[in-house]
């Protein structure tokens, strides 16, 4: 069953294993919201004694606004799905076709961090920005507000320093790739520094 199925309230709460509900409540609810953004109301013909037609709407619309009433998965199978990251289809199922709030879908549209969530999935480090700076997050909750990016990898580089000292006891350095190409270059050395850093790709 996909978000584009027409679903009546009775409907929708059976999908969700919803019991106890009031029907003619949320059918209000979801009505006044479908008028007011200009979403198709669907009428259905029933075989119930009074109410031979009722509205059905769009699943997307009733989960969205009555998503406090669907039960939640038990902890267990979340921690499968996105801690272990077994599951990266069902991920991109997930954050593919996420409408903005109070806003009809009308085509597919991805959440605004779907690369980051399907890199993460697959195992990649995940940071967020705070204050300009970028910081590691092991579990990140992908606010829409907050800026997440794949952790750089860090390439590991090396070199060395000569130091020069000249008649006028001026010093000055020189950096050189390899240790060979810096004895090369020995003349006047007062010393050598060998130095290492990493940066980001």
């Amino acid at each position: 069953m996909d978000d584009s199925t027409y679903l009546t309230i009775l409907e929708w709460c059976k999908h969700h294993g919803i019991l106890g509900s009031k029907d003619r409540d949320l059918g209000k609810e979801a009505s006044k919201f479908c008028k007011g953004q200009g979403i198709h109301i669907v009428k259905v013909n029933t075989n119930h004694p009074v109410y031979k037609n009722v509205n059905s709407y769009p699943k997307w619309v009733l989960d969205r606004m009555f998503n406090n009433l669907i039960p939640k998965p038990e902890k267990s199978m979340a921690i499968n799905i996105f801690n272990k990251r077994e599951q990266p289809s069902a991920l991109e199922e997930l954050i593919t076709n996420w409408p903005d709030e109070d806003e009809p879908r009308t085509e597919s549209k991805r959440h605004k961090h779907y690369d980051c969530i399907v890199a993460w999935a697959e195992g990649e480090k995940i940071q967020y920005e705070h204050r300009g700076n970028w910081c590691d997050i092991d579990e990140p909750d992908w606010y829409e507000d907050v800026n997440y990016r794949i952790k750089p990898k860090l390439i590991k580089h090396s070199g060395w320093i000569n130091i020069y000292r000249d008649d006028h006891m001026n010093v000055s350095p020189d950096f050189f790739f390899t240790k060979d190409l810096a004895d090369k270059f020995s003349e006047s050395r007062v010393a050598c520094i060998h130095v290492e850093w990493e940066e980001e790709e």
